[in-house]
């Protein structure tokens, strides 16, 4: 009722002098369609649970949430045209599909669960410095493929474990000192193919295990003296099929 009454109510204008209002949702909301947008920034509180089957959040000022939400859908898109999405720490997904698409940082949270039967999405669409795609720290993703890109910084955070049935493609893009993509130190990654590609450093991080059935590819593109493709000291990687830097 009250997201109702936010949207008949020009998204809060009518009772907040003609200014539209942040949205913030704390309750669980179940509807087949679930489409909740903004104008402004949309903010989750702990604990709340958003599911149908096909959910979506769409604040232009940005969806964020300090800690992690509840999502299970068939398919979930969280957007931000011009500002940021972050899934908070501790975040659930349990979705068929997932896309995270941000003008500037499209994250997700510490320690998260993301449990995708199909395509995994993270990009990040604008180029500033706060451009990123970024799986953070200590989370858990199995999924069927993943995807981050963005023109700066592409990041499986540290610690990471990630399992995939397909590929995982971490891709930047842009021609910043800062685009880069890199697999955190410690991370495990299971998969068939792996790509990382970026014009500056494109890296598997210190004591990460990487195991795929498939290829592997790191790729620097760029001409810069720090333009560099690196498996760091004490990595472990494991390829079945060809493997190309």
């Amino acid at each position: 009722a009250d997201l109702d009454q936010y949207v008949s109510d020009d998204y809060g204008r009518k009772d907040n002098n003609e200014k539209y209002q942040n949205l913030e949702i704390g309750a669980g909301l179940e509807y087949t369609n679930l489409v909740i947008a903004s104008p402004c920034q949309i903010t989750l509180q702990g604990g709340a649970r958003l599911s149908g089957d096909f959910v979506s959040l769409d604040g232009r000022k940005g969806v964020v949430s300090k800690y992690g939400y509840v999502i299970d859908a068939a398919k979930a898109c969280v957007l931000s045209e011009q500002d940021r999405v972050r899934l908070g720490d501790d975040a659930v997904v349990n979705a068929g599909e997932l896309t995270i698409r941000a003008a500037k940082s499209a994250e997700v949270g510490e320690d998260a669960t993301i449990d995708v039967n199909g395509d995994f999405f993270i990009e990040s669409t604008g180029d500033s410095d706060a451009s990123q795609a970024l799986i953070d720290s200590d989370s858990v993703v199995t999924a069927g493929s993943i995807r981050l890109t963005s023109q700066r910084k592409v990041i499986l955070g540290e610690d990471t474990t990630v399992a995939v049935d397909g590929s995982i493609f971490l891709v930047s893009t842009g021609a910043a000192a800062k685009s880069q993509a890199t697999i955190g130190n410690g991370s495990n990654i299971q998969a068939t193919d792996l790509t990382l590609s970026a014009p500056r450093t494109a890296q598997i991080g210190k004591k990460a295990t990487v195991n795929l059935s498939g290829q592997l590819t790191i790729k620097s593109t760029g001409t810069s003296s720090d333009s560099n493709a690196i498996i760091a000291k004490g990595a472990t990687v494991a390829v079945g099929g060809d493997a190309e830097m």
